[in-house]
């Protein structure tokens, strides 16, 4: 329990007041507290009372609530002050709370310049003497303006009592005897209950009874007149006599009536009166409990059970009376200067209300210094009270009342009103956090006149004017004159009240325990770390632990409130929970807290941890070491996001599907039934949990499915978000039994979790205080225990200025006010460290927090358990290289040896089924496949990369490149390519493909392995149908429905066009690539899952996948082929042919019939011819010369007839280095020269034959010797 003292210097030149809180945990005796006062600048010795501070003990002696520590060496010490046996009180009115001790003598009382000073502008400034004799006291008037009054009567001079009732002006004062008894107060129910007054109401005679009683009378009078007969006359009297007598009854009756009235009004004035102590009346008690020895208490305090009365002054107010059954018309009378006021319901009763009190500044703060004096008496039972404001707005003197707290702290607040029953908090400040609607709790709002609020609250409302004040209470209007008690007097009475109650005089001391020092309700630090844990030391430590771990009970500590460590018990408390607080509020590190704890507390085969971090792995990055953790994702697209979910998705069937297997309820039933088969509880740990639902909208209904299934399946969740509001369905809400709330940005926001606004007024400098809330029991207000840094030697000075003490910041400010205005600057607390005044240095965080999770992984590897499969695998790398597939198993394994030859293409990911597996394209078993993606997208370079696998995988493949783009240039001279055709040889491309469409049909097992490959197939369709080679897309749809029939596979690449084309149906493996692909252009494409912009990121469907279904993909985008492959069988080349023929048969028309001859055809066309004049001096030579090639049909080979002289050898190799020269495209034709060896005449090249590539070679040299000599290089001339 704090202890609240004054500071201040012998010396009035020396350093200025200051009101101080001592912690005495930390400063348990006197001499610690001088030890600390020294240190900070003030010059000793330390006195209370004249005592030595250094001798006392805090809460005992003098040293005690209200006390004055004073610095510096004192003169001769001040005698004990004496007890006077009679004083004069100023009861109630706008100066009350003075006690004057009298003596023998004469005294003035006036509003200045008086004996007896009362602060009342109805006080004349000399208004009356007070004279004090031997045996009796005399006043006398002195000619006031207002009069002076006793007992409710005006005199001149009169003699007095202590029993009589004084009045000047609106102060109402008494004389006092110390020894009397003091305030008993009754009970509050009788009191607001009416007081019967003990007879009904007379009820009035009816007016008919009357004129029956006059109307024979008049009848009598007449006849008397006409007959003369005066008999008749006495017989109509004798009539109306009898008819009088009701009336007569009832004047009777009303007399007692009001008789009984008058007693029972005098008797409520008087109970109403004692009901509440006057503010004069506390400061006597206070003095006299001051001097009383200590005894057991008169009233024990009992603030639930009956109401609260608080006084607010004097006011003309009805008797408070009740009659029979037929008084209905009865009306109270009205009893002059009545004390007023203001109930509040007890906490059995109903929820309290708001009042507000108005008006000028000083006269509100008085009567706010009475209510509370009124409310501290010893015997009022100490209901706990709460003021709220800063440190100029309250009234400081305050918190050295036994049951009333200071505090601008909202966690502090929270805290009282749940621990303590408070029944009335009194606001001086507008940022009042909104409270929860509790069962008897009041709030009064002081405001002066420019703060007053705008409207009127529903409850009472006092304004107090210049010159006369007016309530409002329970829609009643009345006349006030309000009370009020100066800021002199009100300390004075405090402090009494103070040492009254620590000295056990009276019921204060239970109240006085009633409501626990703000500081120590929630601690302003708090650590993980102490002397008996260390993060260095956690491997012992967590071993011990794991060992006697209950798996069904994930306990984390995560920090400290008024009642000692906050423990978090998932499976109790949750099993989810909800962490809400904005920027700066300590949100993560309670995420790192809470983790950590978890991890202290399970072993890793009882507890698995995900952590998903929207912030790049700044909260929880450095947790991903921890041996509990089987993923850890951080900067999280829209792809990593779904696919995160549908991994959990997965989790949940799995663990399903292990329940049910085992016949067991829930994951508790599992282990015991099979604890090998059990798997661990997993925790989802995601921060920032709003961008996941701004990024995948979907992912509200996957979260709803964990948070509903996640108890019984071993499933928590633990989401952090900034804001509250619109970020978790109401529907997720349900199911989020605990919450922690940190500061956040509006009051909404924490009515929306809490119940009340106190989240958004935490103050800005205090990171981590927090509120937690379990299902429907009342928040906890406590401090985060801090992962990050360690707590140092000393945390606190063990005091503190008020204003730091109060949370709101104005301590210091005060101080530097008080210095600047004395012109000395006040010692500086050397030593003392608040919490979150210096930041931890750079990577000290991470540093800890690592060698934390190493030593944790440290006493993990001495278990022996496996570890848990990650629920979630990491998400797709950007790149895959071969190290990468390595460790991956096929999406669809090779189902013998002769298909084991394939081409990588990525790697496919299957979150559905919690895998990821090696994608390869195997032509003999998968049949074609399609890229899909515009340019950019990573088609191109991915089928650049399968192209450069296949050849290293495959010895007897046989390739042909139709390369649209340019991309597979690298692979034109590789021995395995049969033909290189580039974007411009449109009609050798229609070659190739008329061909391959030729081949045939029944293809046997031994049969070298053909694929085309084709990239850019848009332009390649746009040439086919702008020439002369229309039919090359019938060719290319032949080899797509025939393929596996012929034994060619294709593999293309290209976009719209591509998936428009009449073979694309036919195509059973397909990749789309979506990146830079606009809506149009994935119109025809299937439902796309969200995929990152990374090249080569896609969609793969069909058989290369396996038994997986549809799944994303990363392609491999490795190099281009750099062509220096290993020496294997080349496959028939599809170039230009070289032959000669005789001169004469240019004219054969087997040979050039209808055919161009000018050197212009391109290959694979029919025999073409160059004629040069025999008088060319090279006549001889390029007579012998002709391009062309074979035609498919050909069932003879073409040889050469001659050869060809030396000079013509010469000849040929400078044409070939010219032509070679040539930049591509150039010259007049598209024929390609074969490469020529250098060193190689070319009449050995020219007597090449034409021979079988292969000596089993059926299909593509058909007609050919299969005992035909085989040359070494290069490749021979021949139809291919």
């Amino acid at each position: 329990m704090d202890l609240h003292v004054t500071l201040a210097s012998s010396s009035p030149h020396a350093s200025p007041t200051r009101e101080i809180v001592v912690d005495p945990e930390v400063l348990g005796t006197g001499s610690a507290l001088a030890g600390r006062l020294e240190a900070a600048g003030y010059s000793g010795p330390f006195t209370v009372d004249g005592r030595r501070l250094d001798t006392l003990v805090p809460h005992t002696g003098a040293l005690v609530d209200g006390a004055i520590i004073v610095a510096g060496p004192l003169g001769r010490a001040p005698d004990p002050p004496r007890l006077p046996h009679l004083v004069f009180v100023v009861c109630a009115g706008p100066d009350a709370g003075q006690v004057i001790p009298l003596t023998r003598g004469g005294y003035t009382i006036g509003r200045a310049g008086s004996d007896i000073v009362i602060g009342d502008p109805s006080v004349s400034r000399r208004h009356a003497v007070l004279t004090v004799a031997a045996d009796s006291i005399l006043l006398e008037d002195l000619g006031s303006a207002n009069g002076t009054f006793v007992d409710d009567e005006q005199i001149s001079d009169a003699g007095i009592t202590v029993s009589a009732g004084l009045r000047f002006g609106a102060s109402r004062c008494r004389i006092e005897l110390m020894d009397d008894a003091g305030w008993v107060p009754g009970p509050v129910q009788d009191i607001l209950k009416p007081l019967a007054v003990g007879q009904d109401l007379p009820r009035r005679p009816s007016r008919a009874l009357v004129l029956t009683a006059l109307l024979p009378l008049v009848l009598g009078v007449v006849l008397a007149l006409t007959t003369g007969m005066w008999f008749f006359l006495a017989f109509s009297a004798l009539s109306a006599g009898t008819a009088l007598v009701p009336l007569l009854e009832y004047r009777r009756r009303s007399r007692s009536f009001a008789g009984a009235v008058r007693t029972a009004a005098e008797r409520d004035r008087k109970r109403r009166a004692r009901a509440v102590p006057e503010p004069g009346q506390t400061a006597l008690d206070a003095l006299r409990a001051l001097h009383r020895p200590p005894g057991p208490p008169a009233r024990s305090p009992s603030p639930a059970a009956d109401p609260m009365l608080l006084r607010l002054g004097t006011a003309d107010q009805p008797a408070r009376l009740a009659t029979g059954p037929t008084g209905a018309s009865f009306v109270p009378p009205i009893l002059a200067g009545l004390p007023l006021h203001l109930p509040c319901p007890a906490r059995t009763e109903a929820p309290g209300g708001r009042h507000a009190i108005t008006g000028e500044d000083e006269a509100v703060q008085g009567l706010a210094r009475a209510v509370l004096l009124q409310v501290a008496h010893p015997e009022s039972g100490g209901a706990p009270i709460i003021c709220w404001g800063s440190v100029p707005d309250l009234p400081q003197a305050a918190r050295f009342l036994p049951n009333v707290r200071l505090t601008r702290d909202p966690v502090v607040l929270a805290s009282l009103l749940q621990e303590q029953g408070i029944r009335l908090v009194l606001q001086f400040t507008d940022d009042l956090p909104d409270l929860p609607a509790l069962i008897g709790l009041s709030i009064v709002r002081f405001a002066a006149r420019g703060a007053a609020p705008e409207a009127a609250p529903p409850g009472g409302h006092v304004t107090i004017g210049s010159g006369a004040a007016r309530a409002s209470i329970g829609g009643c209007e009345y006349e006030v004159v309000p009370d009020g008690v100066s800021a002199q007097a009100f300390e004075r009475t405090a402090r009494a009240l103070a040492r009254a109650a620590a000295d056990g005089a009276g019921p204060a001391v239970v109240g006085r325990a009633g409501v626990r020092s703000a500081r120590s309700t929630v601690p302003r630090s708090a650590s993980v770390w102490d002397g008996q844990l260390a993060p260095d030391g956690l491997t012992g430590t967590a071993r011990r632990r794991w060992a006697t771990a209950d798996a069904g009970r994930p306990v984390a500590h995560v920090g400290e409130s008024a009642s000692g460590p906050v423990l978090i018990d998932l499976a109790g408390d949750g099993p989810h929970l909800l962490v809400a607080g904005t920027t700066g509020s300590g949100k993560s590190e309670f995420l790192r807290t809470l983790v950590l704890g978890l991890a202290l507390d399970q072993p890793p085969r009882q507890l698995a941890l995900l952590l998903i971090d929207y912030k790049g792995g700044a909260a929880l990055g450095p947790l991903a070491a921890l041996p509990h953790c089987v993923g850890s994702l951080t900067d999280l697209s829209a792809e990593s996001t779904a696919r995160a979910l549908t991994s959990l998705r997965a989790e949940l069937g799995r663990r399903e599907r292990l329940c049910a297997d085992h016949v067991s309820s829930d994951l508790d039933e599992l282990r015991r039934v099979s604890p090998s088969s059990c798997p661990p509880r997993l925790v989802v740990v995601i921060d920032e949990f709003r961008m996941l639902s701004d990024d995948v909208p979907s992912a509200g209904a996957d979260l709803l499915k964990l948070a509903a299934l996640g108890r019984s399946l071993g499933v928590h969740l633990v989401l952090a978000t900034q804001r509250v509001q619109g970020a978790v369905p109401p529907d997720l809400r349900a199911n989020l039994t605990s919450a922690v709330l940190l500061r956040v940005q509006t009051a909404m926001e924490s009515q929306e979790l809490l119940g009340s606004g106190a989240a958004a007024d935490l103050p800005v400098g205090a990171p981590g205080r927090a509120f937690l809330r379990r299902g429907a029991e009342p928040p906890v207000a406590f401090q985060v225990a801090s992962c990050s840094n360690t707590p140092g030697a000393d945390l606190s000075s063990g005091w503190q200025d008020l204003g730091t003490y109060l949370g709101g910041g104005a301590g210091e400010g005060a101080a530097e006010r008080g210095a600047s205005g004395s012109g000395r600057e006040p010692p500086s607390d050397r030593g003392s460290t608040r919490p979150g005044s210096a930041a931890p240095p750079p990577g000290r965080e991470r540093s800890l927090l690592g060698r934390a999770a190493a030593a944790l992984a440290e006493a993990a590897a001495g278990m022996a358990a496996e570890r848990a499969a990650p629920p979630v695998l990491p998400p797709l790398p950007t790149s895959v290289g071969p190290a990468a597939c390595a460790a991956l198993l096929p999406a669809d394994p090779s189902r013998g040896a002769a298909s084991a030859a394939g081409a990588l293409l990525g790697v496919a990911d299957f979150p559905d089924r919690q895998a990821q597996r090696l994608l390869q394209w195997r032509p003999a078993d998968h049949s074609h496949l399609a890229l899909v993606g515009l340019a950019g997208s990573g088609g191109t370079e991915a089928l650049g990369t399968a192209v450069a696998s296949l050849l290293d995988a495959d010895q007897d493949l046989h390739l042909y490149l139709l390369d649209g783009d340019g991309s597979l240039s690298g692979s034109a001279l590789l021995p395995q390519v049969g033909a290189h055709v580039r974007s411009h040889e449109t009609r050798r491309a229609a070659r190739v493909l008329e061909r391959l469409a030729a081949l045939r049909v029944d293809v046997q097992e031994d049969a070298p392995r053909i694929v085309l490959a084709i990239t850019g197939w848009g332009r390649w369709s746009s040439q086919f149908r702008s020439g002369r080679c229309a039919r090359a897309e019938e060719d290319l749809l032949t080899v797509v429905r025939d393929g596996r029939r012929i034994g060619v596979a294709v593999l293309v690449a290209g976009d719209r066009d591509l998936t428009a084309s009449r073979f694309f149906a036919l195509l059973p493996n397909r990749v789309y690539l979506p990146l830079g692909a606009h809506a149009e252009t994935t119109l025809t494409w299937p439902t796309m899952p969200a995929l990152d912009a990374v090249a080569g990121r896609g969609l793969a469907q069909g058989r290369i996948t396996g038994g997986w279904g549809d799944g994303a993909c990363q392609l491999a985008l490795g190099p281009s082929p750099s062509g220096t492959v290993a020496a294997r069988p080349p496959a028939c080349r599809s170039r230009c042919i070289r032959f000669r023929v005789p001169w004469s048969s240019r004219h054969s028309s087997a040979a050039v019939a209808g055919k161009r001859t000018d050197g212009t055809t391109s290959c694979w066309a029919s025999p073409a011819m160059t004629c040069i004049p025999t008088s060319s001096p090279c006549a001889r030579v390029r007579r012998t010369w002709c391009w062309g090639m074979h035609p498919p049909d050909a069932r003879t080979p073409w040889r050469c007839s001659q050869r060809p002289r030396r000079s013509a050898d010469r000849a040929a190799s400078r044409w070939h280095r010219s032509r070679a020269a040539e930049p591509h495209g150039s010259g007049g034709g598209s024929l390609t020269p074969a490469p020529l060896p250098v060193g190689r005449s070319i009449a050995s090249w020219w007597s090449t034959t034409r021979t079988p590539c292969r000596p089993t070679c059926t299909r593509c040299c058909r007609g050919l010797s299969p005992a035909a000599p085989r040359p070494s290089s290069p490749r021979h001339p021949g139809p291919h």
